[in-house]
């Protein structure tokens, strides 16, 4: 065997091996990039979904606020136990179920006027959340948040939130 035909024999095998060592980093890099892919979907979806939560949680707050007249019986709105039912001290109440399993959420409701501020942040705890809410006449910025632990078996968290302002009926 001549030394040309040696040289080419001995770099066969190396040249091979790296041919697949290259095949392989690229299949793995192809394959990354698609769970990578499923992972933003999947991830979009999630947030697609946890924001129409949170909307459809904020809508029920501002209709709730909307509807208040407290001479009415209590309904959705009530006085915070031991509270004495004043008026700038309600609660909201969410019916059982209302949020899916691991799904929690945050409110809070800012008075906008009259001209002092106060920020009353309330939180689900079993079926009620607790606020202070300003009399139905009052302009008030309401916010929602969702945290969707449940979405994607439970390895992620995301927070989505919403927000609206406005004034509600008297």
């Amino acid at each position: 065997m001549s030394l040309r035909h040696r040289v080419h024999a001995g770099l066969v095998l190396p040249a091979t091996l790296l041919l697949l060592l290259l095949t392989s980093l690229v299949s793995v890099t192809l394959l990354r990039v698609a769970q990578a892919e499923q992972r933003l979907a999947g991830n979009l979806q999630q947030y697609q979904q946890t924001r129409l939560l949170a909307e459809a949680l904020l809508a029920q707050l501002v209709r709730e606020t909307d509807a208040f007249d407290p001479s009415l019986p209590p309904g959705a709105l009530r006085c915070r136990p031991g509270a004495g039912c004043e008026r700038d001290d309600l609660f909201l109440v969410l019916p059982e179920g209302a949020l899916p399993a691991g799904i929690q959420a945050s409110w809070s409701v800012r008075r906008l006027q009259p001209a002092w501020l106060e920020h009353w942040p309330f939180r689900q705890r079993e079926s009620s959340v607790s606020t202070a809410l300003s009399s139905p006449t009052a302009v008030f910025e309401a916010s929602v948040t969702v945290d969707a632990r449940a979405l994607q078996g439970g390895r992620s968290r995301r927070a989505v939130g919403v927000a609206l302002r406005g004034e509600p009926r008297t």
